[in-house]
């Protein structure tokens, strides 16, 4: 029973069931939507304990994210339920207990600690600026510094293990699923405003909607590379090809219905950068002319339906242009040079209320919304070095003996890269930064797979007293990965 309990969560039923759940209990209103929050965070706690492989686990938690972030500015709603999340960590005990083994420690734990260090130390000598006792400082300072190393210690337990499964294309279907649920969020939205469009409903009203857009749009941002993937270099038949592409497309129109000017500039760069990879695919010239075909007529039929609308949305979102010298973007980028003169070394601390002036929202730290004044602005020099070093040691994984599945991750991590570049992006633990850290194990781990033991091969790691020989299963290199093309 076990076995066929294992056989059915990594069946791709399984992972439909639970978008069409999402999906549909999120347009039946709050009530169905906490339901389904409350049954995926029991079918995590349940699957951690039934099942040695953790990745059925990611997409129902990170829909459960998905679902808990459209609640944005009505967080009394899901208060009352939050105890119940608790279940997940008895049962996280549960799993790490019953199907220990031993792992190898690589490259990406070194940037991961030192950006850690670098967040803790950040601040010294500014300390009276940031507020300790705040639970919301609490959270954030712990979670991107210690919280990060612990997920990369879970992260690692759970892929580097032996499987029958290829993790990375499992892993991009995921994010597929994701971005699906996150472009029907936006586009039921859109519908429900343009229904009431004719009567005079105004584009504020199209805004209150959805006040987490912009988390939304980072989210289909990363998962964009993943259906072109599959279209350009995975499915065999023409219309599952063609589909693919099309989803792809469709994320790109989801990102720009959230209006984020974020999404605009720098998801249209990833756009550009997906088609030509989708371009140099191995399929043939006939099923990309096909798809590329029909996204154009699809594209005219919605430019003469909702011609009106659109315009009336993006003109009242672009009426400065992308960016305005009076916004707040423009004068916290001020104020991070003359945060860091000020403090060189540690910066001004990562969850400082020295700018709360320019920037504060509930639940928040002052975050710069850029991603380079974030880590010289808060972090000083200390950051600039943990946080370079890092990204050096990223884009060698990324680089390194590239294949189809590894630069589709690689571009999904660009996406967010390029979110974060005005808007915090990575700089949010749950589920932006513990995504790139996921990403980064995966790319270590075939790392590790194709490169010889040398003497200066990362040490392993037991996660828990040593097990019997029985029990300790080492993944072995895999030719197929070398192979892979």
């Amino acid at each position: 029973m076990l076995f066929k309990i294992r056989k059915i969560l990594l069946s791709p039923y399984y992972t439909f069931f639970i978008f069409l759940l999402a999906a549909t209990t999120y347009m039946l209103g709050d009530g169905a939507l906490i339901a389904c929050m409350l049954f995926e965070a029991a079918l995590v706690a349940l699957v951690l304990v039934l099942s040695d492989d953790l990745s059925p686990t990611l997409f129902p938690a990170l829909s459960l994210i998905v679902q808990g972030t459209t609640l944005i500015g009505r967080i009394e709603i899901l208060t009352p339920y939050i105890p119940y999340a608790l279940i997940l960590f008895p049962a996280l005990i549960a799993h790490l207990i019953l199907y220990r083994r031993s792992f190898t420690l690589g490259v990406t734990l070194n940037g991961v600690v030192v950006t850690a260090l670098s967040i803790l130390f950040s601040g010294l000598g500014n300390r009276e600026n940031t507020d300790y006792r705040d639970p919301t400082t609490i959270y954030y300072t712990l979670a991107m510094s210690v919280g990060l190393v612990l997920l990369y210690f879970l992260f690692a337990f759970a892929v580097k293990r032996r499987s029958e499964h290829d993790r990375m294309q499992r892993f991009l279907m995921t994010l597929c699923y994701v971005g699906a649920l996150c472009a029907v969020i936006i586009i039921y939205n859109f519908l429900k405003w343009f229904l009431g469009y004719a009567g005079g409903s105004h584009v504020d009203f199209y805004y209150d909607l959805i006040p987490y857009r912009n988390t939304i749009a980072n989210l289909l941002t990363l998962c964009m590379p993943a259906p072109f993937f599959f279209a350009g270099y995975a499915m065999k038949r023409p219309f599952a090809h063609v589909g693919m592409f099309l989803v792809g497309c469709l994320f790109y129109s989801a990102m720009l219905m959230t209006v984020a000017r974020t999404a605009m500039l720098f998801g249209t760069v990833v756009l550009i950068v997906c088609l030509v990879y989708y371009l140099r695919g191995k399929e043939e010239w006939y099923f990309k002319f096909t798809s590329i075909l029909i996204v154009l007529i699809g594209l005219s039929v919605v430019s003469v339906s909702f011609y009106e609308p659109i315009l009336d949305l993006f003109s009242s979102r672009l009426e400065n242009g992308l960016a305005s010298l009076n916004e707040p973007r423009w004068l916290l980028f001020l104020r991070s040079i003359t945060d860091f003169l000020e403090h060189p070394i540690f910066g001004i601390g990562f969850a400082s209320t020295q700018n709360a002036d320019i920037y504060h929202a509930d639940a928040c730290i002052s975050w710069y919304h850029l991603y380079f004044p974030q880590i010289w602005g808060s972090l000083g020099l200390l950051g600039c070095l943990a946080f370079g070093y890092q990204l050096v040691l990223r884009a060698k994984l990324a680089f390194y003996k590239p294949t189809a599945e590894t630069v589709a991750i690689a571009l999904c991590y660009l996406g967010l890269l390029l979110y974060s570049q005005t808007d915090p992006g990575e700089f949010v633990p749950i589920p932006f930064a513990a995504l790139g850290i996921l990403m980064f194990v995966l790319l270590e781990h075939r790392y590790e797979s194709l490169e010889k033991p040398t003497a200066t091969s990362p040490r392993r790691f037991l996660l828990l007293p040593k097990s019997t020989p029985s029990t300790v299963k080492e993944d072995a290199p895999s030719e197929k990965d070398g192979e892979r093309s």
